[in-house]
């Protein structure tokens, strides 16, 4: 009898931050990529390392970054004051600088 030990892949985002001015990098690792995480990373890995003053986030057009005032990473932005702005649907150019740090990432874990 051949049994096979099914193992499950555990998956993992990345989750980037850049700072616009300075190019400074925030980064954090979580998961899943749901409104709670994308939160945390928010407070934890940017703001709380962040010496600069956030006042607006432009990220893509997630769910996980959009809804209600009650999804918690827009409460999370309201809560410190911070202006959300998307980028344009189908126009990957537009957070080509996280694009390109994902790839050096990725090319230097290789």
């Amino acid at each position: 009898m051949n049994m096979h030990k099914k193992t499950k892949l555990t998956r993992e985002y990345l989750f980037v931050g850049i700072d616009d001015l300075s190019r400074e990098l925030y980064a954090g690792i979580y998961s899943d990529k749901f409104q709670f995480n994308e939160a945390q990373f928010l407070k934890n890995d940017v703001l709380a390392w962040c010496p600069y003053a956030t006042t607006c986030i432009y990220s893509d057009n997630g769910r996980e970054y959009q809804g209600t005032s009650e999804h918690l990473f827009v409460k999370t932005c309201n809560n410190q004051r911070i202006n959300q702005k998307f980028t344009k649907p189908a126009c990957p150019q537009t957070n080509g600088k996280v694009k390109r740090v994902i790839r050096t990432l990725n090319y230097d874990v290789a």
